[in-house]
């Protein structure tokens, strides 16, 4: 479904494309290498409204708060309720920076998750 929706966008953009590319070629007759600029013109053409069909979709999938791989809308919360059963590192890397603004931003995001269930779970490394 979704193969069919894009070629239904990016094959009519390639046809207009194509047949004003057509048109302006037209007047003085169409030689070999305005026959072959226009084949290679068109595969170009198609590549490029192939990106751009990309970009609006997922632009309209993210105003919307659709998943690309559902279509349904995502929870407009993520889900903490979820138990972490395995270990987990937060490893803070620093070189080169104010100690105590690393130091505070760090100590706060430790306190953060200090206050879940599974704060055990939980390695820190700096």
């Amino acid at each position: 479904m979704r193969l069919f929706i894009m070629a239904m966008l990016v094959i009519p953009s390639t046809a207009l494309a194509g047949w004003s590319l057509y048109e302006i070629f037209l007047p003085n007759g169409l030689t070999n290498l305005e026959i072959a600029q226009l084949g290679l013109g068109l595969t170009l053409f198609a590549w490029l409204c192939m990106a751009f069909w990309t970009g609006i979709i997922g632009f309209v999938l993210q105003l919307f708060n659709i998943d690309p791989l559902s279509l349904k809308k995502k929870p407009s919360q993520p889900d903490f309720s979820v138990s972490l059963n395995q270990r987990h590192a937060v490893v803070m890397p620093v070189y080169n920076e104010d100690t105590k603004r690393i130091m505070v931003g760090f100590e706060a995001c430790i306190r953060e998750l200090m206050e879940r269930e599974s704060s055990n779970n939980f390695d820190f490394f700096m």
